[in-house]
């Protein structure tokens, strides 16, 4: 993933996890926006994660190969887990869910920067 890529995911997922984890904080559950919004950004961490399979297979050696491959599947599974997790209530644990979800989508899509190479 690319170094500006990689920065834009993970502000784009702290400034959601922000508003995830406020709602989380007010009493209230995740809104229908901010969960459409979580999947744009699944969909973006889908293409990514494509694009650096193609590479690799291209040729492009990671610098920790295991480790790479292991934030490479996280970036595409955290945010499906996380929005897996909520209730059919949408209850303010399910915002916290859907925070802490965006906290390691955010956090792998930088490691994955970093083990890239």
């Amino acid at each position: 993933m690319s170094g500006h890529l990689a920065a834009t995911v993970a502000g784009y997922g702290l400034l959601l996890a922000v508003a995830a984890l406020w709602r989380a904080a007010t009493g209230r559950g995740p809104t229908p926006t901010l969960l459409a919004a979580v999947v744009f950004l699944e969909g973006v961490l889908v293409v990514a994660a494509v694009l650096e399979v193609v590479r690799l297979l291209g040729g492009r050696h990671a610098a920790e190969p295991a480790t790479h491959a292991g934030y490479l599947v996280a970036s595409v599974v955290v945010l499906p887990l996380a929005l897996g997790q909520r209730s059919p209530r949408n209850t303010p644990w399910d915002a916290t869910i859907v925070g802490a979800g965006l906290l390691a989508a955010a956090v792998v899509a930088l490691r994955l920067r970093v083990t890239g190479g």
